[in-house]
């Protein structure tokens, strides 16, 4: 199985506190090199874990489903020490009883914190 991410095109700030990082994860399906199913993962009876991946630390966040499960669309809450400035990159862990998998990697920048005058 291959998944891939989409949602992540807002702008993360170091040091923010409460962020919704909101990600949906699609299944794509391929028959001889061609796409042939790319719908949004169900994620009945599945977990999903996000992780936020810098060069040297990974953190775990767990993850909530929005709106119908049918859609498949999660987010995670940031929490104080998980945006730092500069690359990030997030893939989600899913989980089920037919197997773990993770989905693409997608990168983002982190900017640093805007400082007061």
């Amino acid at each position: 199985m291959t998944y891939r991410l989409s949602n992540l095109d807002a702008e993360l700030h170091a040091g923010d506190i409460g962020t919704e990082i909101i990600v949906t994860i699609y299944d794509l399906t391929e028959e001889d090199g061609e796409l042939v199913e790319d719908e949004p993962l169900n994620l009945t009876g599945i977990t999903v874990t996000m992780l936020l991946v810098y060069d040297d630390q990974t953190i775990e966040k767990e993850t909530q489903v929005v709106g119908l499960v049918t859609d498949g669309t999660v987010k995670a809450v940031t929490e104080e020490g998980d945006l730092v400035a500069g690359r990030l990159t997030i893939c989600c862990v899913v989980e089920s009883v037919s197997g773990n998998w993770q989905t693409s990697k997608v990168s983002v920048k982190v900017h640093p914190r805007c400082s007061r005058s």
